[in-house]
């Protein structure tokens, strides 16, 4: 519903009464939403917890009042009351377009959004060799909106269907331990129907106990342009090495995060 504007002023036929009085707008149950003393006319704008609206004028010189008949407030294009309307009840936006807030959006609470998949490898992959490109297989699932996308965690878990055109944020970690005293550089990217996505590479450094860094890390979050029924995948590769090097990643802890932006 836009908002809608109530206006009460003072006149009776072709001519104009400019005595000063106190206008008051009245929601159903009488509570007062406006009150504009000594003036000739007021303006009242919905706000949408309104039934209906009444207008009390109460004359300054003498105290008479006069009183309006209820102004029934109705959701705009249809017949139906607003009852309540945003305060208090829950809104729904409905529309074949748009929806445009033209200020800050201020949420008292979790806002609750689609568009949303996180995957998790909750298996380790191991040995990761030299050269060799390995898509992570997300064998687990966080959150999936299959309103957007498709995804087994059994056939294929390594690909992630995008449902819809559009503007992604794309995130994610891979986190490796190298084993032995060997040691390796670590590459990670996202794939688009196996075409690599430029703004997703990540590179990691991972040494064996021995050296001190056992455990390393690449992640990275993005956003590309995605059309439908484009499948997504992460992948990793170590692209250099000492001692003949094989890295593991780490079970539980290799994810993906994909967010439809627009």
């Amino acid at each position: 519903m836009s908002a809608k504007r109530i206006a009460a002023g003072s006149g009776t036929g072709n001519r104009r009464i400019l005595t000063r009085r106190t206008i008051a707008f009245l929601k159903d149950g009488g509570a007062t939403a406006q009150t504009t003393g000594s003036v000739t006319t007021a303006d009242y704008t919905v706000i949408g917890d309104e039934k209906y609206i009444r207008v009390k004028v109460t004359r300054d010189s003498d105290s008479t009042i006069a009183w309006s008949n209820p102004i029934t407030i109705y959701l705009e294009g249809t017949s139906e009351l607003v009852e309540g309307g945003v305060v208090g009840d829950t809104l729904v936006v409905q529309g074949s377009g748009d929806t445009s807030i033209g200020g800050n959006l201020d949420v008292a609470g979790a806002c609750n959004r689609g568009g949303l998949f996180q995957g998790v490898a909750a298996t380790a992959q191991i040995a990761i060799g030299s050269g060799a490109a390995v898509p992570i297989e997300f064998d687990a699932e966080t959150l999936v909106d299959t309103d957007f996308y498709t995804h087994s965690t059994s056939s294929n878990p390594e690909q992630i269907t995008i449902l819809a055109t559009g503007f992604y944020k794309i995130s994610y970690g891979i986190n490796f331990d190298q084993d032995d005293l060997d040691r390796s550089n670590m590459r990670g990217w996202v794939e688009d129907d196996s075409a690599e996505v430029d703004a997703s590479y990540s590179h990691s450094y991972v040494r064996g106990i021995n050296q001190g860094v056992k455990f390393s890390s690449c992640t990275a979050s993005f956003l590309a342009e995605i059309g439908a029924n484009s499948v997504i995948e992460l992948h990793t590769q170590v692209v250099d090495f000492s001692a003949g090097a094989d890295v593991d990643t780490i079970a539980d802890q290799s994810w993906i995060l994909i967010e439809k932006v627009n």
